[in-house]
């Protein structure tokens, strides 16, 4: 199961591997994607539209839930995702969480066009933000949209979440690198010196 799984790129990806593939997510007009995604590569995958904390009746005993890129940070209390994803792993599943390091998003930022150590890595406040797709749009349009609320997680709060639902870290891996493209000014071999994405595994116990 791909938890907000979004267009359905890696749920496509994992059915033409053989693996039987159930997508959530809120949004209709991804669904349409995946599906018409699906069906031009000549695999079927399962999609629910639906909020993830809303869902009700859906399958249980998943192999592996997966969990990535720019999601998790769209929770304000992490127990309620996490259980969820215990609830639908059998025993012995996998929780492949991949994301953006939590320095590169709570610490790093671009001032004028140079990039400062300027976040505070233990703010834990609730903040308004322009939603993902917002970039993709003119500026009056970006105006009517509305703004969404997120919460940055430190790695130790989201390890902590783990445990209380029953499930076990086996691995963390740290992956050099910048998710943005590095601005004029910006110090030698940053890149290589700061960590930008991490990939954590659990079991269900």
């Amino acid at each position: 199961m791909n938890l907000l799984g979004s267009k359905g790129s890696k749920a496509v990806a994992f059915a033409l591997l053989g693996a039987d593939v159930t997508v959530v997510d809120i949004s209709e007009s991804n669904q349409k994607y995946a599906l018409e995604l699906a069906a031009s590569a000549g695999v079927n995958i399962d999609y629910i539209a639906s909020d993830v904390l809303s869902l009700s009746g859906a399958p249980t005993n998943f192999d592996y839930v997966l969990l990535e890129l720019g999601v998790l940070h769209y929770f304000v209390d992490l127990h309620p995702v996490f259980e969820l994803v215990s609830h639908s792993l059998q025993k012995g599943g996998k929780f492949i969480l991949r994301d953006y390091h939590p320095f590169v998003s709570k610490v790093l930022e671009l001032k004028d066009d140079k990039m400062v150590a300027g976040g505070d890595y233990f703010n834990d406040n609730i903040i308004e933000n322009d939603v993902a797709y917002s970039i993709l749009l003119r500026e009056e349009q970006r105006e009517t949209i509305p703004k969404t609320v997120i919460r940055r997680w430190t790695l130790a709060e989201i390890i902590s979440s783990l445990s209380p639902v029953g499930l076990s870290i086996r691995t963390l891996e740290e992956e050099k690198g910048i998710r943005w493209p590095l601005p004029e000014g910006a110090p030698d071999g940053i890149e290589n010196k700061v960590p930008c994405l991490y990939t954590l595994t659990a079991l269900k116990n």
